[in-house]
């Protein structure tokens, strides 16, 4: 049984930031380290690893499944070019910083354990859960409230910054009000991803009237009594999330 399946527990979320022990102790500090949407553009070329970053940032994108060479005053297919595909973007866009992190709802969770004193959960995500442990060897589960802790922090140094979940669709979704809002500059560009990347289950703060060469560090308060650091194995595989029956909902 799903969590989001028993009332109580329905709602339940979970911000984990995926990320390299020697990173941690910083990021617990309040520095955030934002790269620019360049950055993940052009982080499969950089990295030489396929499958990382996304090319398709920040863009609007058309796939075709056949392409032609014609002469257009006859009308004439001289040669098929096979698959091909139209990426539109704003250039300065491509200097915007974004932090970038999951978020693990009660779908994510199965009913692990059911006592008289409690229920337990674990995560339940099937291959998804694979794909995780190549973003680092540890977890930070970051406070609840960290997204408005994010824009506050924004905010206090004049900077305008949207926090929300990354919508995922295929390509061939594009729709001609997707196209118009992506033409009158909308931050949804900054929101939208191929459904290829949607185990990432992202969401993301981006300062979108900001520009930086390579990247951006905001400082917000020490969350580190608020958070909690795990080895991304032991998150993944064997922690639980327990719900005590204090609440009638739960019994």
């Amino acid at each position: 049984m799903k969590m989001s399946e028993i009332p109580g527990v329905e709602h339940f979320e979970l911000f984990v930031k995926f990320t390299k022990a020697e990173y941690v102790d910083s990021l617990l500090d309040g520095n955030f380290y934002m790269n620019n949407i360049n950055f993940y553009i052009e982080l499969e070329n950089n990295s030489k690893t396929k499958g990382v970053g996304d090319k398709w940032e920040a863009a609007h994108v058309f796939q075709f499944d056949e392409m032609y060479y014609m002469d257009s005053e006859e009308d004439k297919v001289i040669k098929l070019l096979g698959k091909g595909e139209l990426i539109t973007r704003f250039e300065k866009s491509r200097e915007v910083p974004v932090y970038c992190f999951s978020k693990f709802t009660a779908k994510d969770y199965s009913l692990y354990e059911d006592t008289d004193e409690y229920m337990s959960f674990r995560l339940d995500i099937g291959d998804d859960l694979r794909k995780f442990k190549e973003f680092g060897d540890t977890a930070v589960i970051f406070p609840v409230n960290i997204g408005e802790a994010l824009r506050e922090a924004a905010h206090s140094k004049g900077m305008d910054s949207v926090f929300k979940e990354v919508t995922y669709n295929g390509f061939s979704d594009k729709t001609l009000g997707e196209m118009d809002e992506f033409h009158k500059g909308s931050v949804d560009m900054f929101f939208r991803k191929n459904e290829m990347f949607k185990y990432q289950r992202e969401v993301r703060l981006a300062l979108y009237n900001t520009f930086v060469d390579n990247h951006f560090s905001l400082e917000t308060q020490n969350i580190k009594e608020h958070s909690i650091v795990s080895p991304i194995e032991q998150f993944l595989e064997r922690s639980a999330i327990l719900a005590y029956k204090n609440d009638e909902a739960l019994d």
